[in-house]
């Protein structure tokens, strides 16, 4: 159901090629033009040096050989490859960024939408971790209930949701059984068709890591195992 979309991976692999493209291009300029700097500035080199030694120096490497630079060289393209370097490291943190915490999870909620599976909107960065927290604050002070039906207590997000997005909307809508809710930018999808919940326990996929208050009451079942664990069960 985690779908990565066409439009994501376009995106994702111009901003690669281009960026291919340009240390290809300072590879060439290095070879070509600055190999008598390298020269001039180091004598631990082994000449004539790769293209992959240049690439590999430092940005302080690079401001010591434009230092040492004699004065009938022209120094631009040491200024081209600081700006080739100012450019990746001001701009790759950023799109990484919003394409982990804004593209995927919006892309995959649009992708879970049609199949009726829904859910509490997204909020930027946190998810719904806040408003988990909020109910959970809210559950805990209340007083406990004589019953043993404790699930609405320890997970108030869960019952409530599955109550608004799965029960109601499938009375009114014949909606999906599952729902969707967010611990950050992670998608949890909780499932209640008999369907898929057989074909989930049957297939060894990755299950998220869970906290020692969960393993008791899950224990190490065919639910919770993985590798080794899940094949012998």
């Amino acid at each position: 159901l985690i779908v990565f979309p066409s439009i994501d991976f376009l995106l994702y692999k111009i901003l690669t090629s281009l960026l291919e493209e340009l240390q290809a291009s300072l590879h060439l300029h290095i070879e070509s033009s600055l190999l008598p700097f390298f020269h001039y500035c180091s004598k631990s080199l082994q000449y004539p040096p790769s293209p992959k030694s240049h690439w590999d120096l430092s940005v302080l490497s690079c401001t010591r050989i434009q230092r040492s630079v004699p004065a009938n060289q022209d120094p631009k393209l040491i200024d081209l490859l600081h700006q080739a370097i100012l450019f990746s490291i001001t701009l790759l943190p950023p799109f990484k960024f919003f394409h982990k915490f804004w593209w995927i999870p919006i892309n995959i909620k649009r992708a879970l939408t049609p199949q009726g599976i829904q859910g509490p909107p997204y909020s930027f960065i946190h998810g719904n971790t806040k408003e988990i927290s909020n109910m959970k604050k809210k559950s805990m002070s209340l007083p406990i209930d004589t019953s043993h039906y404790i699930f609405p207590r320890v997970q108030p997000h869960m019952d409530s949701w599955f109550f608004i997005y799965v029960k109601i909307k499938t009375f009114l809508l014949s909606a999906s059984k599952n729902s969707v809710y967010w611990h950050g930018p992670v998608a949890m999808l909780v499932v209640s068709e008999p369907v898929i919940l057989k074909e989930i326990i049957e297939i060894s996929m990755g299950k998220q890591d869970m906290g020692p208050i969960m393993k008791k009451m899950v224990g190490e079942g065919l639910i919770s195992s993985k590798g080794d664990k899940w094949a012998k069960q």
